[in-house]
């Protein structure tokens, strides 16, 4: 089931830097995990002085399937996502990403997720991608 796609698709909302209001995320694969950043702006406004909690759930989601793209080549989507928020994010801040698998079954796989900001844990994930076909 190799991918049609590239790692990166035009107007993507997480990683497309020409995306006018994406989040324009890097991403880095290194060895066995995925690592990125997004630079928070005021766009990203949820309580005032914050980032909001919905854009840092999309970093992480954005990560994941950058992960399962990178790492298994094959079209997957995102079936399931756990946040636990530790830590806000102030705006202007620099969050970081590290991903990398849990475990994999013959349709899905489970990938964890860690953000920082500040040197904080800001949130843990775990998303659930499940491989699929030309068909959908």
């Amino acid at each position: 089931m190799k991918s049609k796609q590239p790692i990166h698709t035009k107007n993507c909302f997480g990683c497309d830097p020409n995306n006018p209001i994406g989040l324009k995320a890097v991403f880095t694969a290194n060895d066995d995990r995925i690592t990125g950043y997004l630079q928070s702006n005021s766009n990203h406004e949820g309580h005032p002085g914050y980032v909001h909690g919905g854009i840092i759930s999309a970093f992480m989601d954005e990560g994941c399937s950058y992960y399962a793209r990178k790492f298994f080549q094959c079209d997957m989507v995102t079936i399931r996502n756990e946040i636990r928020f530790k830590t806000p994010a102030k705006l202007g801040d620099t969050i970081t990403i590290e991903v990398y698998l849990k475990n994999e079954k013959t349709r899905t796989v489970a990938i964890s997720s860690k953000v920082y900001s500040n040197g904080k844990i800001t949130a843990i994930g775990e998303s659930s991608l499940m491989k699929i076909n030309d068909n959908g």
